[in-house]
């Protein structure tokens, strides 16, 4: 480098015996990929300055040079492997022959074992990257037989066209049955898929609306005003802007068809929306960072790091093998055998892929309808204990098993050929009838991510929250699709088969009590991850200018209530010493499952719904509100909820319930506000009997100005309020008699006295509310009576001249002859 001298020169492939001079030369294509790198390796061979690995464009061969000596020109460089041929089995990988391999990396391992190679390999416009463990000082034969059957594909992940439109979610084509029964429109339906975060960009949606109102001709100098209208609302006015109303032949509207034709546009527009999310996921290249060993893939529009796949979503992607090899040729191939941690992977994985298998081929209507029927059913269930001890009857709980399966109207879902189809798939674990609990469980346990490692102080998403929510994401839908295909086989076996047919070791009630189980947690937090708003920290700090004449954007970048409520927490977990790819997916995934709702659902769902209303986000609230246990203090919150949307009445009724537990001393308020809705001062009103409970309830509907219920809280508040007006006179008469008394009766008196006081204070604001009340009400009878209430005369002044002068305004203004007298 310091001469700029060739030191050392050799052919790509070690032929430097023949003669350059005759015979045909290669010519290498303009567009080649990387063919050199230059590698560091530690613990590296006594007398090796350096490595270099190439590979040949010719037959690509890749070689692994060892450096001496560069200037040396016979022993300066040597070929670590000269007797074995690394060839990269492509044909087989890409499924054609013709490709080309565009870039690779070298991770050398301590003294070349371990060594990882990566690779990106372009056929077309498909692009895939591979990945390579080996031990480059292996024998020879050895050595070739891991780069001919030892290679691992990396997974394009859940945002490419195919994996988006396999989703669940994704508003394909549907039979008429689901589409008259549907509570949601297919405009619902494909704004909740193309808004769901993180699967589409606003630049992509808004370009490709911009194409569709183009193609229909919409663009106009009004189009061009509608900017500022919200991207939702602009997309559902293009979608309907050329739909007519039709009528049937009897005059009514043919609703049937208004709907068929916005689902028609809908599919034109995701088709604009398919291309240009294409073109922004293509990739551009591969890169590695070397410090923390971890790959990352460049697309157009974004980079993403390469994770490890988890066990369960090594099963899903592999599933081919895991239905057509043997068992001992699985448990021995590697890399797959790497991420099976025990013997029992394969029965779980056979039974994972028989399930998905049965469920995928039944019809749309039973995917909605067990979709909806399972989660009516797991909403229903106690995380508590029966307080009466009763322990249900076997007739009970096969009963509620029946009424899923009679609810989802499976039994006339199940053809023979799709009853034939389930039996062959599960021959390799010995046919239905051999399917037992512990297989059940094996598989179950499997959904969580289990704590691993030792105790470390940092957070989980120290590597990004984008990366971190994308990977809860992913595990979330991913399980939840498993729950309910495991679902769908327990309900059949036990509604379809005789007790005769089942295996003695398999309960349906008790698989199904899991599975709803876990199915209740994931609803919560798929609802967490599916929902976004505006991040509240970052919301008051935006500051407006009253003065200025142009409109200043106040919103800011969205998050999904998960990552809002919860980002950086669950420090306690343990980390395990892993790589990074590893890392990012246990993390994601311990993350994910971090609130332990199978252990403390109640007071997570509490403490988020207190989020919602504390910031405002009275709709998604609302939405929220089915996961809720029925508790007093979820009667509240939801209380609070529908104050603020203006549902007085049902907050009315929700504030009453459960009143004589947050009225208690046992009330614990500081434990039940986790989400610290309440102020200080307003935590004072929890725990100390009703009077003060109703009286900030009371000032709850004054400060939202509706007199009417803030009169009726307020009466309530007087009539549990137990004080004696003339208890204190009283009390400075017997004072008088206790000059001689002892210390401690004295003591007992001045509290006692302190007691009263703040008494006839908390009356005095009762009914100075109450007289407020009555007053904007233009009750006046009633208001002069809460006056009277007053127990220190000398309050009277001011109200008396505020209900003299109100009414002699009302007087004037409709008539004294309206008015009842005082």
């Amino acid at each position: 480098m310091k001469t700029g001298k060739t030191a050392v020169q050799t052919d790509l492939l070690g032929e430097n015996q023949r003669d350059h001079n005759h015979g045909t030369q290669y010519l290498m294509n303009p567009s080649q990929g990387s063919v050199i790198q230059v590698a560091e390796v530690e613990g590296r061979p006594d007398g090796d300055m350096y490595y270099v690995v190439t590979n040949s464009p010719k037959d690509h061969q890749f070689k692994f040079w060892a450096i001496r000596d560069a200037d040396h020109i016979t022993h300066g460089i040597r070929d670590l492997q000269s007797e074995a041929k690394l060839v990269p089995p492509l044909d087989e990988l890409m499924n054609t022959n013709v490709w080309q391999l565009i870039e690779f990396h070298v991770k050398p391992g301590r003294g070349w074992r371990e060594t990882q190679l990566w690779i990106r390999v372009r056929a077309g416009t498909v692009v895939k990257h591979f990945a390579l463990t080996f031990d480059l000082l292996a024998a020879p034969e050895d050595l070739e037989d891991m780069w001919q059957n030892n290679w691992a594909a990396v997974d394009e992940g859940s945002l490419t066209v195919d994996a988006i439109m396999s989703n669940a979610q994704y508003p394909a084509e549907i039979d008429a049955q689901l589409a008259a029964e549907d509570a949601f429109s297919p405009t619902e339906r494909w704004l909740a898929f193309l808004f769901y975060p993180g699967r589409f960009s606003l630049a992509t949606l808004e370009s490709a609306l911009y194409v569709y109102r183009k193609g229909l001709k919409l663009l106009s100098d009004s189009s061009r005003a509608d900017r500022n209208l919200p991207l939702k609302q602009r997309l559902c006015d293009a979608i309907s802007a050329k739909i007519t109303i039709d009528r049937t032949a009897s005059g009514q509207v043919d609703f049937e068809r208004y709907q068929s034709d916005i689902a028609a546009q809908w599919h034109t527009y995701f088709g604009l929306v398919r291309l240009l999310h294409s073109r922004r996921a293509e990739s551009l290249a591969l890169a590695y960072d070397t410090e923390l060993d971890l790959p990352w893939s460049i697309r157009a529009d974004f980079v993403s790091p390469i994770r490890t796949c988890s066990e369960i979503e090594v099963m899903q992607i592999n599933q081919d093998i895991f239905t057509t090899q043997e068992e001992n040729f699985i448990v021995n191939s590697i890399p797959l055998a790497n991420f099976l941690p025990d013997d029992g992977c394969v029965a779980v994985a056979r039974l994972l892929i028989g399930a998905r298998s049965f469920r995928r081929g039944l019809s749309s209507f039973f995917q909605a309808s067990l979709d909806q029927a399972s989660t009516v059913h797991a909403m229903k269930l106690k995380y508590d204990s029966n307080p009466n001890g009763v322990i249900e009857s076997i007739e009970t709980r096969d009963q509620k098993v029946q009424e899923l399966y009679d609810a989802c109207a499976l039994g006339s879902e199940v053809s023979d050929d799709d009853f034939n189809k389930l039996t062959d798939s599960m021959q390799d674990l010995g046919g239905l009838g051999e399917l037992n609990n512990d297989l059940f469980h094996a598989t179950i346990e499997r959904l969580g991510e289990p704590e691993r490692g030792a105790e470390a102080d940092q957070a989980l998403t120290r590597y990004g929250d984008t990366t971190t929510i994308r990977g809860a994401q992913e595990t979330l839908q991913l399980t939840h699709e498993i729950i309910l295909d495991l679902l769908a086989l327990v309900i059949f076996m036990a509604g379809d088969l005789e007790p005769e047919e089942l295996s003695p070791e398999f309960n349906a009630f008790e698989i199904y009590d899991l599975l709803l189980t876990k199915l209740k947690e994931h609803k919560v937090l798929l609802w967490l991850a599916s929902n976004v708003r505006q991040e509240p920290t970052k919301r008051r700090k935006d500051v407006i200018d009253p003065l200025s004449t142009t409109k200043q954007s106040t919103s800011q970048p969205a998050l999904t209530i998960f990552e809002s409520i919860f980002i950086g927490d669950w420090h306690s977990l343990p980390f395990p010493s892993e790589s990074m790819p590893s890392l990012i997916t246990y993390w994601s995934r311990a993350w994910a499952y971090g609130a332990n709702l199978s252990t403390a659902y109640s007071g997570v769902v509490l403490h988020i719904m207190g989020n919602l209303v504390k910031h405002g986000n009275f709709d998604l609230a609302a939405d929220f509100e089915r996961f809720l246990p029925r508790s007093p203090w979820s009667q509240y919150l939801i209380g609070r909820m529908n104050l603020a949307l203006g549902n007085f009445t049902l907050a009315k009724s929700n504030f009453r319930r459960g009143y004589d537990v947050l009225t208690s001393e046992k009330c614990d308020i500081i434990a039940l506000d986790t989400a610290l809705l309440l102020k200080a001062t307003e935590k004072n009103f929890f725990g100390t009997g009703k009077a003060r409970y109703y009286l900030h309830i009371a000032s709850l509907y004054e400060a939202l100005k509706i007199p009417t219920f803030t009169a009726d809280f307020a009466v309530l508040a007087l009539e549990h309020l137990r004080h004696d007006d003339n208890a204190l006179s009283k009390l400075d008469s017997k004072k008088r008699t206790m000059l001689d008394s002892p210390a401690a009766s004295q003591v007992d008196t001045a509290l006692e006295e302190l007691r009263l006081i703040k008494t006839q204070e908390l009356k005095e604001d009762i009914c100075s509310r109450l007289f407020s009340a009555y007053l904007q009400t233009c009750n006046f009878r009633r208001a002069f009576g809460a006056l009277l209430v007053f127990a220190n005369p000398s309050l009277y002044d001011r109200p008396s001249s505020t209900l003299i002068q109100t009414k002699a305004d009302m007087s004037r203004l409709i008539g004294a002859k309206h008015l009842s007298n005082l």
